[in-house]
C-alpha cells in the first residue's frame, strides 16, 4: 500500500473528503468522514487509489 508518510495537510482535508465522496463513500465504520482524522481520510483515499488501479489493470489486461 502507499507510503502514509506523505499526509496531505489540514488544507487538503476537504479534498481528500470530496474525492471520497465523489466515490461514493460517505461513512467509514459507521462515522461520518468529518469524523474522521486527516489520516484516516488519507488511508482510506490511499485504499481507493490502489482499488481503482486494481480494476483499471484488470479492464486493460483483457
Amino acid at each position: 500500500m502507499d507510503d502514509l508518510s506523505q499526509v496531505p495537510s489540514e488544507n487538503d482535508k476537504g479534498f481528500l473528503i470530496n474525492q471520497l465522496i465523489n466515490s461514493g463513500i460517505y461513512k467509514i465504520n459507521n462515522s461520518h468522514l468529518f469524523e474522521l482524522s486527516l489520516t484516516d481520510l488519507a488511508r482510506e483515499y490511499h485504499k481507493l487509489q490502489y482499488k481503482e488501479s486494481q480494476s483499471y489493470n484488470i479492464k486493460n489486461n483483457d
